[in-house]
This record gives structure tokens, C-alpha cells and sequence, in this order.
């Protein structure tokens, strides 16, 4: 089992729509909507059983879509109550802070902070007492 887990997921790659804007004629929104949140979600499942207990999962992808980030995380937390969200802005430097939202999930905008757009969420599996 290991501490730490860095899920770095395939997704649809909006995020990067900034610096490569040819993309935006090659995606589908079916491809958001069906391809991407099922195999992110399969391979969420198959990292979670890795963790140990007290350990971290970090799922990341270079999207904002909430069908690739909000919404999966909250699809693990019921499918793995054993983990819980955990805000990221403990784990970043004081200048990242101000990238987490209320939640504590981590997001760039591309037209915020000129960079591309990419979220990350922190996880953490309860430590068995």
C-alpha cells in the first residue's frame, strides 16, 4: 500500500485550449460526457484499494469540465467513504492558495490566471484506529 498517489487521469484536455486551440475542432462533447468520466472513474476505483489508511489520493486532470472534476470526486466519495476531501490549500504554497476554491479543490482559469485551465483534488483514506 502506499502513502501517496498522484492520479494524473486521461481527459478530454479543454484545459489546454489556451495554447492549443486546433483541439476545440477535434473534441465532442460526447467524448466529455460519455468516454472520459467512465474511465476516470475506473481508474479512481482502482487506485483507491493502493492507499493506505491515512494516506493521500491526489485525482488531477487538465480540464475544468464538471463532468471531469467535480462531479467525480463527489461520485468517488459515495462509491469510497472511506476517503474524505481535504482542502488543498494545506498542502500549497501561500502563493496557491488563492487557486483553491470554498471546497478546497484546486483550479486554474485560463482567462484568470493565464495559464492553463486544470484541477486537482485531494483525498485522503481514514486512518484505522
Amino acid at each position: 500500500m502506499a502513502d501517496g498517489i498522484l492520479l494524473d487521469a486521461p481527459c478530454s484536455g479543454l484545459g489546454i485550449l489556451r495554447r492549443r486551440p486546433e483541439l476545440r475542432w477535434q473534441k465532442r462533447r460526447t467524448d466529455v460526457e460519455a468516454h472520459f468520466p467512465h474511465l476516470q472513474d475506473e481508474l479512481l476505483d482502482g487506485v483507491a484499494n493502493a492507499v493506505k489508511p491515512g494516506g493521500t489520493l491526489v485525482y488531477a486532470v487538465c480540464t475544468n469540465e464538471p463532468e471531469e472534476t467535480d462531479q467525480r470526486v463527489i461520485a468517488f466519495l459515495h462509491r469510497h467513504p472511506e476517503f474524505a476531501l481535504v482542502h488543498a490549500s494545506f498542502s500549497l504554497p501561500p502563493a496557491a492558495v488563492e487557486l483553491t476554491d470554498r471546497l478546497g479543490l484546486f483550479r486554474t482559469w485560463p482567462h484568470r490566471e493565464g495559464m492553463d485551465g486544470f484541477f486537482a483534488a485531494k483525498l485522503v483514506r481514514e486512518s484505522l484506529q
